[in-house]
């Protein structure tokens, strides 16, 4: 019992670096793992998105709320991969792409209160940063996904077949607002969508660098002034020595 609470211990503090080794793993699997494609596309890939949820619910399994959602949806996403696995049918795609796009919208959120509530900039919320971001990116290629699902032919361009590298590689492109213009928004959902990433990649961008900012200036002068407030003690305490 001991030595899972101490292993469960080390888990929770390296959260967010593991968490960003299964965001790795979703966005560029396909480059660490050179295997035929119907293999990776059918087995290893719903494995990585689904240790990318494993690895947000241990961002909050010590919140009971919050752990029974992210149990919860860990557990439909892995019944939703396993039977799309044996009958691969649209209709459960495009709600299981819905479910994990509820997670990542869930998840980024999650992030960003963690992110906010921290009293000091350390390399942990530097890395929990670049997650939220990586996050964002892949929930915008979903929601992108969706949107070509339910109204075939929204987008144009350099589309190679692989909906999930197409639209995460759009999804980025957009978020951080470079637009190579290869790949277009043709409907006016999916213009609508469009407009609504660019909002939420510049919103991420200047609230979170913002917020970085702001607490390390804080924990700046917090350090600046606890040394300064010792600096009177060391001097009286040499003076007495020196008496």
């Amino acid at each position: 019992m001991i030595q899972w609470q101490s292993f469960n211990k080390k888990i929770y503090r390296s959260r967010y670096r593991l968490l960003l080794y299964a965001l790795l793993l979703t966005v560029f699997g396909d480059l660490f793992f050179p295997i035929e494609d119907w293999i990776y596309y059918t087995y290893f890939r719903p494995l990585w998105l689904l240790l990318t949820v494993l690895a947000g619910w241990n961002l909050v399994h010590r919140n009971r709320q919050k752990n029974l959602i992210y149990k919860s949806l860990l557990i439909i996403l892995t019944i939703g991969e396993l039977i799309n696995i044996i009958i691969p049918l649209e209709q459960l795609n495009i709600l299981k792409q819905l479910a994990y796009l509820v997670f990542f919208i869930t998840f980024s959120l999650e992030l960003f209160h963690q992110v906010r509530s921290t009293t000091k900039v350390s390399s942990s919320i530097i890395t929990a940063v670049l997650c939220g971001l990586i996050i964002l990116g892949i929930a915008g290629g979903i929601g992108a996904m969706i949107i070509e699902s339910v109204t075939p032919d929204s987008f144009e361009g350099n589309l190679t077949g692989d909906k999930i590298a197409d639209f995460q590689y759009f999804s980025f492109i957009t978020l951080t607002t470079v637009g190579f213009g290869d790949i277009i928004p043709v409907t006016v959902y999916a213009k609508k969508y469009t407009i609504l990433m660019t909002l939420i990649g510049n919103f991420y961008s200047i609230v979170i660098v913002g917020i970085i900012i702001g607490k390390f200036t804080s924990s700046t002068i917090k350090d600046e002034e606890h040394t300064l407030n010792k600096l009177p003690t060391k001097i009286d305490q040499e003076l007495e020595d020196k008496d």
